[in-house]
């Protein structure tokens, strides 16, 4: 059976959240309803923290004075910040790269596993035993493998890929993740 798929209007969210999912898949391994956000929220939680840590080198600087404290808290804030501008800065990179080959394409099924050759004309086999869980969220589902490659479709084909993969592979978990 095949699934074709079109990521062409909303292809930045499912990116956003289908790589917030691989990124923190270790954690859905050992605790399968763990919550997971996207990948620029953790940016932005990361960029408030070096905000706090700002505000508290300035706190501390008008009513202490300036120490080795205030000096040492002014470098990690730097080095925190320089940090987020690496986590954008390569996310964009990602972005940029990704989009240019994935926006459409087939996935196919059957007993051998999953196919599917949208990256870059290079057909992909994954046996059934690498496919681990499905994850799905507001714009996207998440395919994730226990090797570093992962898939991810827009979630208005969510119900045919669930009854298509658990033809196959009947004790695949399915993790509702919003």
């Amino acid at each position: 059976m095949k699934i074709k798929y079109d990521m062409s209007k909303n292809y930045l969210k499912c990116y956003n959240e289908a790589l917030g999912v691989a990124t923190h898949k270790k954690k859905i391994f050992k605790n399968h309803n763990s919550k997971t956000h996207t990948y620029t929220y953790y940016g932005w939680l990361y960029l408030g923290i070096v905000i706090l840590i700002i505000l508290i080198n300035y706190i501390s600087y008008i009513t202490v004075g300036y120490g080795w404290i205030n000096h040492i808290m002014s470098y990690l804030g730097l080095l925190i910040l320089l940090a987020i501008i690496i986590y954008f800065v390569l996310f964009g990179i990602r972005c940029y790269y990704s989009k240019c080959r994935l926006k459409k394409g087939t996935f196919c099924f059957d007993e051998e596993g999953i196919k599917n050759d949208s990256y870059m004309g290079i057909e992909m086999l994954f046996r059934w035993n690498k496919i681990k869980y499905i994850v799905v969220k507001k714009h996207s589902i998440t395919i994730l493998t226990d090797t570093p490659v992962f898939f991810f479709l827009n979630v208005d084909v969510k119900d045919e890929l669930i009854k298509e993969i658990q033809k196959y592979k009947k004790d695949i978990e399915v993790i509702e993740n919003k």
